[in-house]
């Protein structure tokens, strides 16, 4: 009954007391009873000695730690913060075909997302003209033979990104090389991969993105530079800069988009662990 339960806890904690007061004239190594119910018995408990300096010191570090480790986490998952994350979210490979009737988009303003790309896209530039480079080699006459030295390229980077319009006739017959290059947040190449194409309008070409070969080195941007040739064997070429936004959860491109003389015909989508949605920590 309540009575009964009351009874021996009144007993029990008088008990305790008394025996508390036996325990600490006992011995100084001893400070306070123990009730065991298994035995029905009191017995000693032995005295907590004082901590030592260093060890308050140490607690209060360890203290000061926890609080400040817990400021920087609360931090971290605040909606500013994760607004701010950058995520890699562009394709892991590309397929571009073709399309030799293709022309640059109106240049930004209106910038992205708008009739051309979608919110993933923060900005590009796209030009078609003369080929510089490949003017020289003109007069082979064969398209086929044509090289471009990649460390050249690589040298004259950005400035061989200037074309001009001497050339009437600026639809390609032939692409003769491509040059796929990846780049950081300051635009310096992250990766940079020159083929030889001798391509048809119509066919297709793929890469893969660096995200994949070098995982720690997120790319902003991917500069195409398409070289060719008319029907006249005149050198010709199409170059297009397209810059990321990078926000997390929001796709770089879709299929169907398309600049210059190339549609982003086929897109293998960034991963999980490189373009997570938002918020982080609710991700499951």
């Amino acid at each position: 009954s309540k009575f009964s339960t009351s009874m021996l806890l009144s007993t029990i904690l008088r008990s305790m007391t008394t025996s508390s007061d036996h325990c600490s004239l006992k011995s100084a190594t001893y400070a306070a009873a123990v009730y065991d119910s298994s035995s029905s018995k009191i017995s000693c408990r032995p005295r907590r000695t004082k901590p030592s300096p260093k060890t308050v010191a140490d607690a209060t570090h360890t203290n000061k730690a926890m609080v400040l480790l817990s400021l920087l986490t609360m931090l971290c998952m605040s909606p500013l913060a994760t607004a701010q994350q950058e995520c890699s979210c562009a394709p892991r490979e590309y397929r571009f075909r073709l399309d030799f009737s293709g022309t640059c988009p109106p240049q930004t303003p209106p910038f992205p997302p708008n009739d051309y790309f979608g919110s993933g896209v923060k900005d590009y530039t796209c030009s078609i003209g003369d080929s510089p480079v490949q003017e020289s080699l003109r007069e082979e006459r064969n398209p086929i033979r044509v090289k471009v030295d990649d460390t050249q390229l690589v040298e004259l980077f950005p400035e061989m990104l200037i074309t001009t319009q001497n050339v009437a006739d600026q639809t390609p017959a032939i692409i003769s090389s491509i040059q796929f290059i990846q780049q950081d947040r300051q635009g310096n190449p992250i990766e940079s991969v020159l083929r030889e194409a001798n391509k048809n309008d119509g066919e297709t070409v793929r890469f893969i993105s660096s995200i994949v070969t070098k995982p720690e080195q997120i790319p902003y941007r991917i500069t195409m530079i398409l070289r060719g040739f008319n029907r006249n064997q005149q050198a010709i070429q199409n170059t297009f800069t397209i810059a990321f936004t990078n926000t997390c959860g929001v796709p770089t491109f879709t299929e169907g988009e398309r600049i210059g003389w190339v549609i982003f015909d086929e897109l293998i989508p960034a991963s999980d662990e490189t373009c997570p949605a938002l918020p982080l920590p609710s991700r499951r």
